[in-house]
């Protein structure tokens, strides 16, 4: 397996529920401790380390580790998702300190591209963003846009926008005009035609 970037091993820690304010430094331990190397083996001294974060299993710490882990081999270590899986469980019981890169600073040389991968996390992509649906043209000319998953069934999404809604004074049943709208506008749901 090639070396992962910052924004891929971002996106692993997020993916296992690291804290969103440790995931540019954690991103940045990883590319110092293996330049993000997954297959990356330190054997030497005190050291048996494994992949993206190191992840340490010399003399007792192996045997300890691999209950705690959850692991039938250290070889397991080689997969990035369970070395994050790992390397979040040493955060939260030894925190930060437990890198060397950490407590020497070597990882701040990665830090500017590690907090650039950061960045986006969360955030949905223009592809995936949820657009606004335009569903139905009300007395006066306004326009009702609503917003919502196209798999809502639309009787409960009916009721759950009336329930939400200000209460409309112009004499105009809003569940006859939203009712209307879903079942004859054929854009309803953002379709073109």
């Amino acid at each position: 397996m090639s070396s992962l970037n910052a924004q891929q091993i971002a996106t692993l820690l997020q993916q296992q529920g690291v804290e969103k304010t440790k995931i540019p430094t954690m991103t940045a331990i990883a590319l110092a401790e293996s330049s993000g190397r997954p297959q990356a083996f330190n054997p030497r001294g005190l050291d048996r380390s494994y992949g993206l974060f190191q992840v340490n299993m010399h003399g007792g710490l192996g045997p300890a580790r691999m209950k705690e882990f959850g692991l039938k081999s250290e070889k397991e270590l080689f997969d990035p998702t369970t070395n994050v899986k790992a390397a979040k469980q040493i955060l939260g019981s030894q925190g930060l300190g437990a890198w060397s890169v950490y407590k020497s600073g070597k990882y701040k040389e990665f830090l500017p591209q590690a907090q650039q991968a950061s960045q986006g996390l969360g955030q949905p992509s223009p592809e995936t963003a949820q657009k606004p649906q335009e569903i139905s043209a009300a007395p006066g000319g306004r326009t009702f846009i609503i917003v919502g998953d196209e798999s809502d069934d639309p009787t409960t999404f009916l009721k759950q926008f009336i329930q939400k809604s200000p209460k409309i004074q112009s004499g105009v049943d809003p569940i006859a005009m939203l009712t209307s709208a879903f079942t004859q506008t054929p854009n309803y749901l953002g379709e073109k035609q």
